[in-house]
Order: C-alpha cells, then structure tokens, then sequence
C-alpha cells in the first residue's frame, strides 16, 4: 500500500471518530447545563419554601405572643378586679368591726354591757 491510499483510509476514520467524539462532548455539556439548571431550580424552589415556611412560623409566633399578650393582660384585669373586691369586702368588714366597737363602748359607757367575767345571766 502507498501512503496514499493509507491517508485515504485512515482520514475518514480520523474524521468520523472526531465528530462522534465533538458529538459526545457537546452531549456531555449539555447534560451538564441541563443538570446544572435543574440544581439551581431545586434550590430556588427549596429557598422559596424555606421562606415561605419561616414566614408561616414568624406570622404563628407572633400570633401566639399577641394571644399571650391579651390572656395575659385579661388574667391581670381578672386579678385587679378579684384584689379590689377583697379590699372593699375588707373595708366593709372593717367599718362594720368599727360600727360593733363603737356601740360596745358605748353600750360599756351606759353600763348596759354585761360583766363579761359575771358568766351566764341567771333569770
């Protein structure tokens, strides 16, 4: 065989195989960005929900804290409230206590109180 003919032969092959290879490589690349692009999608989506999921749980927290609050402040109030009845309640048991002390001294003053150490009456 002259050289010829071997260029001949080999050429085509050397040709074909290029291209199969170019081929593949422009495959794996596109793969790749295909691959590439579906990564940052997920992530995008997986960014969008963490958000959208801390946003739900910033909203519910504060929810709560507000519903703390107002329970809070209505217990406090219930307090107040149950503290000012005690004291008036008190106040009134004072003035009654005064009233009663007041009518034994005076009942003491007039000599209608009994001899407290005289015991019974005997009738």
């Amino acid at each position: 065989m002259d050289w010829g003919q071997i260029l001949a032969n080999v050429v085509p092959v050397i040709t074909i195989v290029g291209a199969f290879l170019l081929w593949l490589k422009n495959d794996i690349k596109q793969l790749r960005d295909d691959m590439n692009a579906n990564d940052k999608r997920l992530r995008d989506d997986m960014d969008d929900k963490i958000n959208q999921l801390r946003d739900d749980m910033d909203d519910k927290i504060n929810q709560l804290r507000d519903d703390m609050n107002a329970n809070d402040k209505l217990l406090r109030d219930d307090m107040n409230a149950g503290f000012a009845a005690q004291e008036q309640r008190l106040r009134r048991v004072e003035m009654e206590q005064a009233r009663m002390a007041g009518l034994l001294e005076g009942m003491a003053l007039t000599g209608r109180l009994p001899d407290a150490g005289a015991g019974p009456r005997q009738t």
